[in-house]
């Protein structure tokens, strides 16, 4: 994954966050919302992660 790609998760998943705290949408909604920015931040930080240990192994 690529530096573009990284933010553009940060992108959707900051968006997520932002909707889930719009009041007009129901709760259970809003609870979706978050966790699926929960889950796209576990994967942006796994693929960091990833790439430095990959980094490091060229050291």
């Amino acid at each position: 994954m690529n530096d573009e790609q990284i933010e553009t998760l940060e992108s959707v998943a900051n968006t997520l966050r932002g909707m889930s705290m719009d009041p007009q949408l129901k709760d259970d909604i809003r609870a979706i919302l978050s966790g699926s920015a929960q889950r796209i931040d576990g994967v942006k930080e796994a693929c960091l992660e990833h790439m430095a240990g990959e980094y490091e192994d060229q050291s």
